[in-house]
């Protein structure tokens, strides 16, 4: 089956898109830069998991150098059911996808095959708060990760 968000599928950016980040990703890893090492294009689908409920626990943007652990953008969180059935439908219309890290097999990953997945899927967690708010009466606290049953078992 194919997966489009896996990075042999991920679109390159283009040497316009590239110019526009320049002043705000450092080419020198080392060198500062205005924001920081944020994460660009995937900080907003955290803060958008985080106010849905989820508690993100890591992410990159799926750049290349020394530092970066995915080749592509990528969230790693734990999420209840009721949320987790919730954000289904919001991952496959903005065209990412679900995986498991088997270093972290305790959390679900979201990837996508660029950064514009990920900002889709962050504005589509956003318009959906009210359907996650709903969750906490019927969920009210997240699972120990480390007890829980698989993530996949609930989707």
């Amino acid at each position: 089956m194919p997966r489009p968000w896996v990075s042999d599928y991920a679109e390159d950016l283009s040497a316009a898109k590239l110019a526009a980040l320049g002043p705000y990703i450092a080419a020198d890893e080392d060198d500062p830069v205005p924001l920081e090492g944020l994460d660009v294009g995937v900080a907003g689908l955290v803060y958008a998991l985080s106010a849905a409920g989820a508690y993100p626990a890591a992410s990159c943007r799926g750049h290349h150098s020394d530092h970066s652990w995915s080749d592509v953008p990528v969230v790693l969180f734990a999420i209840d059911q009721c949320r987790a059935n919730v954000l289904a439908p919001l991952v496959r219309d903005a065209g990412c996808g679900f995986d498991i890290d088997p270093a972290r097999p305790e959390l679900l990953v979201v990837c996508s095959a660029s950064i514009e997945g990920t900002l889709a899927l962050a504005e589509a967690v956003i318009g959906k708060l009210p359907e996650f708010r709903a969750c906490e009466e019927s969920y009210p606290t997240l699972p120990d990760p480390f007890t829980q049953p698989s993530l996949f078992d609930w989707l």
